[in-house]
């Protein structure tokens, strides 16, 4: 029998990981539906081993792998190509098959903090690089001597993602993503450049304040017979 009562307690208040840049591990991969039932991403468990004032702190990476959303899966496939390229890889076939590529590899991850629609704040994954410092895209190259920890970026607050899609793979391959068996080629994926290019490749562009400050301003129109007043 267990009771609760005798159990010890936690000292130590549960800690966000803050915005920033970190050396982490790849603890787990999971592939798992949404509570929709109607679509799927990948869950990869990290844990930080660099800086040593963040070490063991453990947060997750969510890429949507199916959706209906043709650009929320763009995005997916993106930031899933920019972590397979982080650990040297550009194919898998098979949830199986990437959990034993992944597990126990070490990336650099940069991430910052989000808010839900709900109020909670969760680390969210930004971009990650090799444990050289190099970035699918040559543009994104880390510097020689990269600053890790906590850096100084606002809470984003962000909408929830769109939950649809087919979930069940085959041993034919991926289903609803053109792949009939040998694994799909990440290598030719676009690769994600958030938030540079947000307008062109994020749904929730409008949640960028940057966004909001390029979009233009509509014209003015006055009503039938009366000039505009300037």
């Amino acid at each position: 029998m267990f009771s609760a009562k005798n159990a010890p307690q936690s000292r130590e208040p549960f800690a966000l990981l803050p915005a920033g840049l970190y050396v982490v591990k790849i603890n787990s991969v999971e592939h798992r539906a949404f509570n929709s039932g109607l679509g799927s991403q990948f869950v990869f468990g990290l844990e930080v081993l660099h800086p040593a004032a963040q070490s063991g702190t453990k947060f997750f990476h969510r890429c949507t792998f199916k959706s209906t959303s043709e650009k929320a899966q763009e995005i997916g496939h993106s930031e899933l190509a920019d972590l397979l390229s982080a650990i040297g890889q550009d194919v898998f076939r098979s949830p199986e098959n990437l959990t034993s590529m992944c597990l126990r590899k070490e990336i650099i991850a940069e991430t910052e903090l989000e808010e839900d629609e709900k109020g909670g704040v969760w680390p969210r994954v930004l971009s990650v690089w090799d444990p050289a410092g190099q970035h699918r895209n040559p543009n994104r190259n880390q510097p020689s001597e990269p600053v890790f920890g906590e850096t100084r970026r606002p809470i984003k607050l962000r909408k929830p993602k769109a939950n649809s899609g087919h979930t069940e793979f085959s041993p034919g391959g991926f289903p609803g993503t053109g792949d009939s068996g040998g694994g799909i080629d990440f290598s030719k994926i676009s690769r994600t450049q958030r938030p540079a290019v947000a307008q062109e490749q994020d749904p929730y562009y409008d949640d960028y304040p940057e966004a909001q400050q390029q979009r233009p301003e509509p014209p003015r129109r006055s009503p039938p017979g009366r000039p505009m007043p300037y």
